[in-house]
C-alpha cells in the first residue's frame, strides 16, 4: 500500500523537492528505507548545484545505502530517473564498483583535511568552494555536525553559534 497522501515515505527528509523522487516509487523507499538519508542528500547537493562528478563521490562514499535499490525492482524507476537531471545512477551493485573505481579522487577530498566528524563531507560535499574559501568554516562546522550527531538540542547549538560568531 502506499502511504495516505501528503505523507512522506521518508519522513526525516529535509529537502524541499524531494517528495519528487519518493514519488516516483514510494514502494521502493518502504521497500528500502535506507535509501531515504542517501538519496535526499543527493537532492540536496543538485540543489546546491554541485556537480555530477561530486556526487558521484558521495555516493561512492556510501555505496551500502543503496544496495539494498539494486534488489528491489520497485527501485529501478527511482534509480533510472537519475539519467533526467544528467546523473547517471548505477543500476547494479557491479556498475557502482567499476563507476567508483574509474572516479578520480574527489577535488575536495581534503577541503577540511582535521574534520572529526565521520559524516561531515555531507556538508563539506554541498560546496567544497565555500570551504576552500573560507578554510575557518571547517572547525565551526565540524563542530555543529558533531553536536547534531550527539542529539544536542538546536537551541544549543544556536548558542554554540552565538558565542563565537567570528567562525562564522
Amino acid at each position: 500500500l502506499a502511504p495516505p497522501a501528503g505523507h512522506s515515505v521518508c519522513p526525516h527528509s529535509t529537502s524541499p523537492n524531494f517528495t519528487e523522487v519518493t514519488d516516483l516509487s514510494p514502494q521502493c523507499f518502504q521497500q528500502c528505507p535506507e535509501l531515504c538519508g542517501a538519496m535526499d542528500h543527493l537532492v540536496a547537493m543538485h540543489n546546491a548545484n554541485t556537480s555530477v562528478e561530486e556526487m558521484k563521490h558521495a555516493i561512492c562514499r556510501q555505496p551500502h545505502r543503496f544496495g539494498c535499490a539494486f534488489r528491489a525492482p520497485a527501485c529501478q524507476e527511482v534509480l533510472g530517473a537519475g539519467a533526467q537531471i544528467g546523473i547517471n545512477l548505477p543500476m547494479s551493485r557491479q556498475e557502482l564498483s567499476e563507476e567508483c573505481h574509474a572516479l578520480a579522487p574527489p577535488a575536495g577530498h581534503s577541503v577540511c583535511p582535521h574534520s572529526t566528524s565521520p559524516n561531515f563531507t555531507e556538508v563539506t560535499d554541498l560546496s567544497p568552494q565555500c570551504f576552500q574559501q573560507c578554510p575557518e568554516l571547517c572547525g565551526a562546522m565540524d563542530h555543529l555536525v558533531a553536536m547534531h550527531n550527539a542529539n544536542t538540542s538546536v537551541e544549543e547549538m544556536k548558542h554554540a553559534v552565538c558565542r563565537q560568531p567570528h567562525r562564522f
